[in-house]
């Protein structure tokens, strides 16, 4: 379960004047290790725990990749890299820039269900159980705002993973989840009830009108650096 970030209590921090770019990585997984790899910092390894690292340009902030959204659309970092379902999840699509889809770690963030149920009539008044670690994007698909109809009699449970497992027991009628290969639906008996969006790796901004000459440049150099680093 997404536990949202109070980015007020940042806004009050000063950053000491700094011209660098900060720019937000997230903390585990192959977005990490392709940044990482990317700018090839001789102080930046595999073996580090230093969750800051700096150059005369750059400053890179090691945060969840969840927390990431938020950090960039109050300010707290100039650009980032992280899953665009993070972003839609955290409600702030709008109020960042794509600067480019990087391409890897693509999913499809989907509805889903037994596969026996999906064609069963329509439950819009039926009661159910919704489960999901994107609590947000759930919501908005029980209140018609994401995708088609709209289930007026749905519990919302947010969890934390495993989200087929609610779904194949019985405890769950649907799960709103990232979809990468399908492998587990079928072992699972699960079937895409409905696709809501793609998903991928990018790197985002705060958009031009927040940002210097020289951070927009920075930031599109690191995204075409990341680009070719996935492109090997």
């Amino acid at each position: 379960m997404f536990v949202q970030l109070d980015t007020d209590a940042f806004h009050a921090t000063p950053r000491g004047g700094l011209s660098r770019t900060r720019f937000g990585v997230p903390n585990q997984g192959r977005l990490l290790s392709q940044t990482r790899a990317a700018l090839a910092w001789p102080e930046w390894t595999e073996e580090s725990r230093k969750m800051v690292f700096t150059t005369p340009e750059v400053e890179i902030l090691l945060a969840r990749s969840t927390d990431l959204p938020r950090m960039l659309a109050a300010g707290i970092v100039d650009g980032c890299v992280t899953g665009r379902d993070y972003v839609i999840e955290a409600g702030v699509e709008d109020e960042v820039e794509e600067i480019i889809d990087l391409g890897f770690q693509a999913t499809n963030l989907c509805v889903l269900a037994a596969a026996e149920s999906v064609t069963e009539e329509n439950d819009a008044l039926e009661p159910v159980v919704v489960v999901s670690q994107y609590p947000a994007i759930a919501s908005r698909w029980i209140g018609g705002g994401l995708g088609q109809g709209k289930r007026r009699r749905a519990t919302l449970v947010p969890i934390d993973g495993a989200a087929e497992m609610y779904v194949t027991s019985g405890l769950a009628r649907y799960a709103v989840d990232a979809v990468m290969t399908g492998r587990t639906l079928r072992d699972n008996g699960l079937a895409v009830v409905e696709t809501l969006f793609a998903s991928a790796g990018c790197v985002y901004s705060r958009g031009r009108e927040h940002l210097d000459r020289d951070k927009i440049e920075t930031l599109a150099t690191l995204g075409r650096q990341l680009f070719a680093e996935g492109q090997r």
